[in-house]
């Protein structure tokens, strides 16, 4: 069985230096293994914080596996949060408190024609208590904001996941690599090996969302 993954992180926006997801997806390897299928090839991609961009980068690569098994996973940086957190819903708002690195500052818009929120299909207390069980520090958020993550959550949850290949979609917000490591507890490690824990994370949920929608399959 052919099956495609893509995880996506942003680049650095409005006051903050270093966004983690970006170092994170660059420590990505290049397939994770999953149970009873093997290694599974994993596409990295940093998004620019714009909306244009964002999606002009983002529909291309995930239109070329549609023809495959695939699975999306989207990250972002959520600077007040110290947990990784699973997104439930993506809205059909575009509501920025700050312009994106474009310049780009909408108010009160729809995103595009279609509901004025989509779930995610994945069983996020179920992925919760796995990633627990992995002493993950997570939690499960009701939405992605009305920013960049959310709008590229929303047009992937509205174009994707209904799709008969598509084994599902998420978005994860992360917190500051400072604010996570003090969280569980351990000493902050330099920036690469941070990176890397992330990475691991983004790992973790893939596999369990990979499994999960083999199972529903």
């Amino acid at each position: 069985m052919s099956i495609q993954v893509i995880v996506t992180g942003f680049d650095p926006f409005h006051t903050n230096r270093v966004n983690p997801t970006q170092l994170a997806v660059e420590q990505l390897p290049k397939s994770v293994k999953i149970d009873e299928v093997g290694a599974v090839p994993i596409t990295s991609l940093v998004l620019e914080t714009c909306c244009q961009e964002a999606w002009g980068a983002l529909q291309p690569a995930v239109e070329s596996v549609r023809d495959q098994k695939f699975f999306l996973l989207l990250t972002g940086l959520a600077d007040s949060r110290d947990h990784m957190c699973m997104e439930r819903f993506g809205l059909n708002v575009r509501n920025y408190r700050v312009p994106d690195n474009a310049g780009h500052k909408h108010d009160d818009e729809y995103i595009e024609e279609g509901p004025d929120a989509i779930r995610t299909q994945l069983p996020l207390y179920e992925l919760a208590a796995y990633l627990r069980r992995r002493r993950i520090a997570c939690d499960i958020s009701n939405h992605a904001g009305s920013y960049i993550c959310n709008e590229t959550y929303y047009r992937s949850l509205n174009r994707w996941q209904a799709d008969a290949n598509c084994l599902g979609v998420l978005f994860m917000h992360v917190p500051p690599f400072r604010k996570y490591f003090k969280t569980i507890k351990k000493e902050l490690p330099d920036r690469q090996s941070a990176a890397k824990a992330y990475a691991r994370v983004f790992s973790e949920v893939v596999k369990f969302g990979v499994n999960n929608g083999l199972k529903k399959a």
